[in-house]
């Protein structure tokens, strides 16, 4: 079973992080549109710095870690202004 959340999760980091590029086209406008694309690429190359920091850390607390991101992350998608642009019409 961990192996297949694992692989699962791999798959799902994958897939997002080609997606990013869509997206990022679609949100930003074209004035401020490579440096916003250049900002979430370089936070997710940190992000890839400081996975095997992570993932020495103890069992539970390395899934905590990874949870709290993902769960944050998904919250955040909520208040982008293209999803508050679709609730308030």
């Amino acid at each position: 079973m961990r192996t297949l959340c694992s692989v699962l999760g791999i798959f799902g980091m994958a897939g997002t992080y080609s997606l990013l590029y869509v997206y990022a086209m679609e949100l930003f406008p074209t004035v401020v549109r490579s440096a916003a694309l250049g900002s979430s690429r370089q936070l997710g190359h940190t992000g890839a710095i400081l996975v095997p920091f992570v993932v020495v850390m103890d069992a539970g607390l390395t899934f905590m870690v990874f949870a709290v991101c993902g769960i944050v992350g998904g919250i955040l998608m909520f208040f982008s202004a293209r999803n508050i642009k679709h609730l308030l019409r």
